[in-house]
């Protein structure tokens, strides 16, 4: 209590405590909705069918952002309702009907996707990134995502804005298929739960893993690159098989099934591929033979120097 002109007061204690509860859900409702303006909690939100609920955009309607689209359908992460998709010749290409296929329609205002998307995948060539960035991207708070390795964080911030919450992400074209690789670095403002949406994304269609931008560089070249070695792997298999006298159909399935199944027992065994590849050379057998052959062709070097050749100019020597 205090005194005032000779008296006592007493401070109504009882009151200020029942105005503070009834003030409190209305502070607490201010509260979320200003965190959530800054902090991303979309990526928890599930519809009756646990498929997230977000919506994703992807600039650049080619192959990769047709594989990675596909991937998410297929995963059930994503509705297709939830998927768009914009490029300069929608509605008079061939890859207006790879969409459809996915049940995604494309559309050419770039514009039109990145207001309608929580999520914004840039899928365009280096040359061209500039140019998208600044015409409809840059400035943007929501999460961008591009799938361009051969330009650094660097290039991309200074045109996307230092404060963008940005990935750049190295996949492969075998995210179609749920078998997919994808590597990725991030600007300093992406969030915990920018990092938790980017591995459920892409977890859902393979392996993800986040890297220094310099290892994810190597990235783009071991699997963006290499699938395509791995093409040319089961073809030459297959044609090896043919010239023995394989049907052609028969012998692509083998050697398609032969290349999965060695991934599968190195990713499984946790044994070095060397040590593996020695269990099924028997001694004077017909594979040590194969190796040999293999070998003096310079199979390792070559390999090695393919995937060099193939690293983004800004990793090499």
């Amino acid at each position: 209590q205090r005194r005032v002109h000779g008296g006592s007061v007493h401070c109504p204690w009882p009151i200020l405590v029942i105005i503070l509860f009834a003030l409190l859900p209305v502070l607490l409702t201010l509260t979320y909705f200003d965190l959530k303006k800054s902090v991303p909690v979309y990526i928890l939100e599930m519809d009756n069918e646990a498929k997230l609920s977000i919506k994703i955009g992807f600039i650049g309607a080619g192959n990769m952002a047709i594989a990675i689209a596909a991937g998410f359908v297929k995963s059930g992460k994503i509705s297709c309702s939830n998927i768009s998709a914009s490029h300069p010749t929608s509605g008079n290409s061939p890859q207006d009907k790879k969409w459809a296929d996915i049940g995604i329609t494309t559309t050419k205002d770039n514009a039109k996707v990145v207001a309608d998307s929580d999520v914004i995948i840039l899928a365009v060539k280096p040359y061209k990134m500039k140019e998208v960035i600044l015409s409809c991207v840059v400035g943007n708070p929501k999460l961008v995502i591009s799938l361009c390795p051969l330009l650094s964080l660097e290039e991309h911030l200074l045109a996307l804005g230092w404060g963008t919450r940005f990935v750049k992400l190295a996949p492969n074209t075998a995210t179609a298929a749920r078998c997919g690789v994808s590597a990725y670095c991030c600007s300093p403002e992406v969030t915990a739960a920018d990092k938790e949406l980017v591995n459920t994304l892409f977890g859902s269609i393979g392996l993800v893993e986040e890297l220094e931008e310099g290892h994810v560089n190597i990235v783009a070249s071991l699997c963006g690159s290499a699938i395509a070695f791995m093409y040319l792997a089961v073809e030459a298999l297959a044609d090896g098989a043919v010239l023995m006298g394989l049907p052609r159909n028969l012998a692509v399935r083998l050697a398609s099934q032969t290349l999965i199944g060695s991934g599968t027992m190195v990713m499984e065994s946790g044994e070095h591929p060397g040590r593996l590849k020695d269990n099924v050379c028997s001694p004077a057998g017909s594979t040590i033979k194969g190796i040999q052959v293999l070998e003096r062709g310079g199979f390792r070097g070559t390999v090695m120097s393919a995937v060099e050749a193939s690293c983004p100019k800004s990793v090499k020597k």
